[in-house]
C-alpha cells in the first residue's frame, strides 16, 4: 500500500474508489483499501474516548457507522479485508475497537485532510458529517 503524507500534522487519505462517487460493484472491492490514517503529528490532541464497531460500509471503512481516521502506522490487509493496528494487532469487520481521540465535522477537516480528502470523508459521513479521528499517535485497541 503506498501512503501520502501532506506535510506535518496533515491527515493522510488512502481512499480507493472515493466514497460516494463510484457504483456501489466498485465499492465493494477497493484494490488499496478505504482507510483515512492520520499523519505525522504529536499524536494527541482530543481527549474523548472514540469507540465502536468496524464496519465496511459503501466503499467506507466506518466505526459505528461514521468514517474513522486510524492513527498513523494503520495499514490495510486487502486480501484479509482488516485493519492492521501499528502494534501489529488486526481488526476483521464486525470487530469492536477504543481509543483516545474525538469527533469532528467533516468540512472542519479541510484545512488538515486538503479540499478533496475532506470532501470524500464527507460523502462517506453522509447527513451527519461527522468523522471520528483517533489521536494521531494513541494506541487504538481491540475490545472483546
Amino acid at each position: 500500500m503506498r501512503v501520502t503524507r501532506l506535510g506535518a500534522g496533515a491527515l493522510v487519505v488512502v481512499l480507493a474508489a472515493g466514497c460516494g462517487s463510484a457504483s456501489t460493484e466498485e465499492r465493494t472491492a477497493p484494490p488499496s483499501g478505504p482507510l483515512l490514517v492520520s499523519g505525522a503529528g504529536s499524536g494527541s490532541g482530543d481527549d474523548a474516548l472514540v469507540a465502536g464497531e468496524v464496519r465496511f460500509e459503501d466503499g467506507c471503512l466506518t466505526l459505528d457507522g461514521l468514517p474513522v481516521v486510524w492513527p498513523r502506522g494503520t495499514t490495510w490487509d486487502a486480501d484479509a479485508r482488516e485493519v492492521v493496528l501499528a502494534h501489529g494487532d488486526r481488526v476483521a469487520m464486525g470487530d469492536a475497537v477504543s481509543g483516545g481521540g474525538g469527533y469532528h465535522d467533516a468540512d472542519g477537516l479541510a484545512v488538515i485532510l486538503g479540499e478533496r480528502d475532506a470532501a470524500m470523508a464527507a460523502a462517506c459521513a453522509g447527513p451527519t458529517n461527522e468523522v471520528a479521528l483517533f489521536n494521531a499517535g494513541d494506541e487504538v485497541t481491540r475490545v472483546g
